[in-house]
């Protein structure tokens, strides 16, 4: 019983992850007649004339027509126009008279018709989800500020890389990855702003040395006496080779030397000399930067 269950939930999880891992991809197409020449099997429901679904193949694209009917996988669109119907990303679909949700899991239901969406101005922008008033997340909820209050000016809402977002106004950071937590780096100037590199990492998750002309961050934390002018990427040091990656970010400006956003002390605890410290030198020997042990290697 015991194995069983394990089974089951080993199942689930590539299920889900499998789901997950989908890219967006074009609407599809098919109207043939027979279902031999189809990429999915399906058989003919006398009530509505539309296909149904009785398998839907893994790595068939999400949104498809078939038949002049429109579906997401297995599950039919209920009044779309099939003439107007585009899929924008995973999650949603539109035409000319709504934009469509489909949710991503074992619960997702039917395909809803997202209230209020603009259809005309709905668009996928660089992984952004939006219309003309609101940004949209992956549970198919539209809203037009971040957690704490501040309004987004969503035509201006654009992504950077790396969890960054910005407007006309502000830079944004969201840990989430799907703007459920999106809040605002304050000060930053967007016109001016710049992801440097890795600040510090385990496995794939981690935050990032950025700046812009008055302020210099490691992730949503302001690197107190940094100078944006002079501040440069050296490279990684990995502090557990052979093992779970564990990237310190190194850095430096005219006056000090950064590891993972803190000064870097020598030796002779003083703070290490910027001049000495390259990528070059830092690749041949740490210690030129003033990283000292041998555990760690450059990356």
């Amino acid at each position: 019983m015991i194995a069983l269950v394990v089974i089951i939930g080993i199942g689930v999880i590539e299920y889900y992850s499998y789901r997950r891992s989908l890219t967006p991809q074009s609407l599809i197409v098919n109207n043939a007649t027979s279902s031999a020449d189809q990429s999915i099997n399906i058989s003919l429901n006398s009530r509505t004339s539309c296909p149904t679904f009785n398998t839907w193949i893994n790595g068939s694209p999400r949104w498809q027509i078939i038949k002049n009917c429109a579906y997401s996988e297995d599950t039919l669109v209920a009044g779309a126009d099939v003439h107007t119907f585009a899929a924008v990303d995973y999650n949603y679909a539109k035409d000319k008279n709504h934009v469509y949700y489909h949710g991503q899991d074992f619960t997702r239901g039917d395909v809803t018709i997202v209230k209020g969406a603009d259809p005309m101005t709905f668009v996928d922008a660089s992984g952004t989800i939006k219309d003309e008033n609101n940004l949209y997340d992956e549970n198919g909820v539209a809203f037009n500020t971040t957690k704490d209050g501040t309004l987004i000016n969503v035509p201006s809402f654009r992504t950077i890389g790396n969890d960054y977002y910005a407007d006309k106004n502000n830079i944004y950071i969201d840990s989430d990855y799907s703007l459920k937590e999106v809040r605002v780096l304050p000060g930053l100037d967007p016109a001016t702003f710049n992801i440097i590199g890795n600040c510090e990492s385990v496995e794939k998750s981690g935050s990032f040395y950025v700046k812009d002309k008055n302020h210099v961050y490691c992730g949503a934390t302001v690197i107190a006496g940094a100078d944006p002018a002079t501040f440069e990427y050296i490279g990684q040091y990995d502090e557990n080779p052979g093992g779970l990656p564990l990237l310190s970010g190194i850095a430096k400006d005219k006056n000090y030397v950064y590891r993972k956003g803190e000064k870097v002390l020598n030796s002779s605890d003083e703070y290490a000399n910027p001049t000495t410290c390259t990528t070059k030198s830092f690749s041949s020997n740490p210690l030129n930067c003033g990283i000292q042990g041998s555990v760690g290697e450059f990356q």
